[in-house]
C-alpha cells in the first residue's frame, strides 16, 4: 500500500514539475515584427539607421526544450556614434502576453548569439 502511495505522489509530482516549465504566454502577436523593431530602437544611439534582418521564425520553445515565452531572434545593422555601420549584430526578444518584458526582454551581443544559436544552431 505504502509503494503504491509513494508511486502516485511521484506521478503527481512529475506532473507538477512540467507543468511549471512549460507555461503559456499567449499567442505570437500579428505585430510582433513592430514590437521588436521598437525594443531595439530604444536601445540604440542612431536608431533612424537601423536596417533589421528577421532571420529566423519566432519559436515558443526555451534552449532547454520547454514551452514558453516566444523568441525572436534578429540581426540588425545600425551607424555607431562614430557614423560607421557596426555590421549585422545579433538581437534576441522574448515576447509574453503580447508584450516586450521589461528589464529581460531584449538581449544583445553574446546572450543572444548563444541564445539564437541554441535555439536555431545559428
Amino acid at each position: 500500500m505504502k509503494a503504491i502511495l509513494a508511486a502516485l505522489a511521484i506521478i503527481a509530482l512529475s506532473g507538477c514539475a512540467q507543468s511549471q516549465h512549460d507555461r503559456d504566454f499567449g499567442p505570437l502577436p500579428a505585430n510582433y515584427k513592430a514590437l521588436v523593431k521598437e525594443a531595439i530602437l530604444a536601445r540604440l544611439k542612431d536608431p533612424d539607421s537601423a536596417k533589421f534582418d528577421f532571420y529566423k521564425q519566432p519559436s515558443n520553445v526555451d534552449v532547454n526544450g520547454f514551452k514558453g515565452r516566444w523568441t525572436v531572434c534578429v540581426r540588425v545593422n545600425a551607424k555607431t556614434s562614430d557614423g560607421g555601420f557596426t555590421g549585422k549584430k545579433p538581437w534576441a526578444v522574448f515576447i509574453e502576453h503580447g508584450r516586450v518584458p521589461t528589464g529581460y526582454g531584449v538581449r544583445s551581443g553574446r546572450v543572444a548569439l548563444a541564445t539564437c544559436s541554441k535555439l536555431w544552431g545559428a
